[in-house]
């Protein structure tokens, strides 16, 4: 279902603006609710919509013809429906996101994104060989606001696009809870870029390798600290985490390009500019 929502800020404040639900009685959230599906399967995507505007879902990377058109609200129901059908026939990490309508962008902009995992036969893998075995994963959708375009969903113009705050899953440090792993483990990142910012993402203190990139697997591990990630891309990547390290422990997940890694120039209380923005640790 897609429907009005808020987003709440680290300074307090709120947003009005539209979100994703997975029924008719869920709260619509930003991101929207995380697919989770099975490699082979087919996918029935049945979208409603109550916006006075067409709202159309684009799924990167499937075999699915573009909606040029969408759905806007029948007057007698008060809402409309649009279903998208097909087969999901590689494993890997995805995006969905608003399209192919006139609006599409700002609605993607305002929060109309989430993610789509789908999953090979064998267990604990991303993909369909052993390099890719995992045993903790974590979804981490980036995203960023512009205070003037959630307040403008339809008029915005977005080359004056200036965001003043960074999410990851829709928050912002420090809500951001941690992402928890056991000694000796290996961690699956499913990282997804549904803003409009390119960004360069890090683990400090650890390394990581990328296995596949928009749910296309490598034909070779990647090692690296850290790899610039494009708009509405998405990247796997392996963490080891270290065998005898301390309980507690926590490695920071940055933008390790440093950029704006803060909530809109908030103060801490010496009057330096305060830790925030797309901050969350693995612990």
């Amino acid at each position: 279902w897609v429907y009005p929502t808020s987003l709440a800020l680290p300074d307090g404040s709120s947003l009005s603006t539209w979100g994703l639900a997975p029924n008719g009685w869920s709260p619509a959230t930003v991101p929207g609710p995380t697919l989770i599906a099975s490699q082979g399967e087919e996918l029935l995507i049945v979208v409603r919509s109550t916006l006075p505007e067409a709202v159309a879902l684009s799924f990167p990377g499937q075999n699915l013809v573009p909606d040029m058109v969408g759905v806007v609200p029948n007057p007698s129901i008060g809402f409309g429906e649009r279903r998208y059908t097909f087969t999901v026939d590689k494993p890997g990490t995805y995006i969905y996101e608003a399209g192919f309508t006139a609006n599409s962008a700002r609605q993607t902009a305002a929060g109309m994104y989430g993610t789509l995992i789908v999953r090979p036969a064998a267990p604990f893998q991303a993909y369909e060989d052993v390099g890719s075995a995992y045993t903790d994963e974590a979804v981490l959708v980036f995203s960023e606001v512009d205070v003037e375009l959630f307040n403008d969903r339809t008029g915005f113009e977005l080359t004056g696009y200036a965001p003043e705050f960074r999410l990851v899953n829709g928050l912002a440090y420090n809500q951001v809870p941690s992402i928890p792993v056991t000694p000796g483990s290996t961690l699956l990142l499913r990282m997804v870029n549904a803003g409009i910012e390119e960004r360069s993402i890090g683990v400090l203190g650890l390394n990581m390798t990328q296995i596949a990139t928009n749910g296309s697997r490598l034909p070779f591990d990647y090692g690296f600290f850290a790899r610039p990630m494009g708009a509405g891309a998405t990247m796997d990547v392996l963490v080891k985490i270290p065998a005898n390290v301390p309980v507690g422990t926590k490695y920071p997940v940055i933008n390790t390009a440093m950029q704006q890694l803060h909530n809109d120039g908030a103060l801490a209380g010496d009057g330096s500019v305060a830790f925030g923005g797309a901050i969350t640790f693995i612990e």
